[in-house]
């Protein structure tokens, strides 16, 4: 595979893929720097693990161009995964009831709110892999819809986490490769 080459987009998976892709692709030509491989996952609404995001860089990373990604290995690798049932899964973030629960079982007297401590420790224990300015960009958002700098209402906190954008359901990265593997067996079904 020549990676520099021009993508050819042949899906609305493809499309994603490439819309978050070139977000962080500076100099617009399908590349990026492979700190933002999370950033590019995370758009795409996946919770891949700070190692899984590793083993994706180290898959798609050329040999002498370390730090520099290109949008075709990107893409072929990470369509790869998404085809793989177990990782699909597995990357699929929380729903905001199972969310709820794991504030629930924090919050014992069943008052709405944990502490900002419990929730910190809660974040760092189950919580996605991020960066420091992430996490806590991630605990001033919480404070701030709770009005008291020491509680974090969680109703709340959820509530802000699943506010449902424009953005088409239909439209999911899940969606959309579960879509694309059922076109790609019925094709070899034909056949």
């Amino acid at each position: 595979m020549n990676y520099d080459e021009p993508v050819e987009i042949k899906t609305k998976l493809d499309e994603k893929i490439a819309a978050a892709f070139q977000m962080f692709d500076v100099k617009r030509n399908n590349t990026i720097h492979s700190c933002y491989v999370g950033h590019v996952l995370r758009i795409l609404k996946l919770a891949p693990s700070e190692q899984d995001i590793q083993d994706l860089i180290k898959d798609v990373e050329i040999e002498n161009k370390k730090g520099i990604i290109y949008l075709n290995p990107f893409m072929m690798f990470l369509k790869k995964r998404l085809f793989d049932s177990e990782i699909l899964k597995k990357w699929r973030p929380l729903e905001q009831n199972e969310i709820l629960e794991l504030f629930k079982e924090l919050d014992k007297k069943n008052k709405g709110y944990i502490l900002k401590d419990e929730f910190i420790n809660l974040m760092k224990t189950y919580g996605e892999s991020m960066n420091d300015e992430e996490f806590q960009t991630m605990i001033n958002a919480a404070i701030f819809i709770t009005e008291d700098a020491n509680k974090v209402n969680y109703y709340r906190y959820a509530r802000k986490l699943f506010f449902k954008n424009d953005q088409n359901e239909e439209e999911s990265i899940f969606n959309l490769a579960e879509m694309e593997i059922a076109e790609i067996k019925n094709k070899k079904k034909k056949n």
